[in-house]
């Protein structure tokens, strides 16, 4: 059995005589094996936990800079991370937003303010659960919807004012949250509509455009 401390003054050396070699065959290792690169360096870094916290203690920006690179470069994995994270450790996360809560409601605001139909979404999302109904739909497939019914309300026909997702079947009536039973419509036609089916508010309104009406009946039918 060949001795560890041989072995790594060898692999030293060897480094020390020719640095860009090594680093190249190092490179073409890990890209010609990815998940057995990864399996070692999670198990070296399992083994050394201390070096991280060095790590960061001597370059503190630098490491963050990395950090929140990689981060933005694997959403998925550090929203999953994230998650599971905080079903295993929730008190973790509760004392995190306690002694963090004025940036953490700042970060919300801004994100609010710069993704409002993804808001709508979860927002609607959130009253199907509590409904029960289920279905659901994503912000792209709301745009699309629109785009697919001329962009304007769906009852009025008015283009001047911003579009809310009304359920075609009302959530109190049983409807689903599926985007087949989503319809664009203004505030005010929304407001109006109530908990009526979109076929009973368009019977109900009189004052309506009958080309806008038809329109809208014709789209239901299909």
């Amino acid at each position: 059995m060949k001795d560890p401390a041989k072995v790594r003054a060898y692999n030293k050396a060897h480094y020390v005589a020719d640095p860009d070699r090594h680093r190249a065959r190092s490179a073409a290792y890990r890209a010609a094996n990815p998940e057995q690169t990864r399996e070692a360096t999670r198990r070296w870094f399992a083994e050394h936990p201390e070096y991280r916290r060095q790590r960061y203690a001597q370059n503190p920006e630098p490491e963050r800079e990395r950090a929140s690179a990689w981060a933005k470069a694997h959403p998925e994995y550090v929203r999953a991370k994230s998650a599971q994270r905080y079903a295993d450790h929730p008190e973790q996360w509760e004392n995190y937003r306690l002694r963090h809560k004025d940036r953490i409601n700042e970060a919300s605001r801004e994100w609010r303010a710069a993704h409002p139909d993804d808001v709508r979404t979860y927002k609607i999302e959130r009253w199907a659960r509590q409904k029960g109904n289920g279905g659901t739909h994503t912000t792209q497939e709301w745009l699309e919807k629109v785009a697919l019914l001329g962009g304007c309300c769906i009852y009025c026909g008015r283009v001047d004012l911003p579009l809310t997702r009304d359920h075609n079947v009302p959530l109190v009536r049983g409807g689903t949250n599926d985007i087949a039973n989503i319809l664009p419509s203004c505030k005010p036609c929304n407001v109006k509509k109530h908990t009526r089916t979109a076929v009973e508010f368009i019977a109900l309104t009189q004052n309506m455009p009958a080309m806008t009406g038809g329109r809208t009946l014709m789209l239901l039918a299909r």
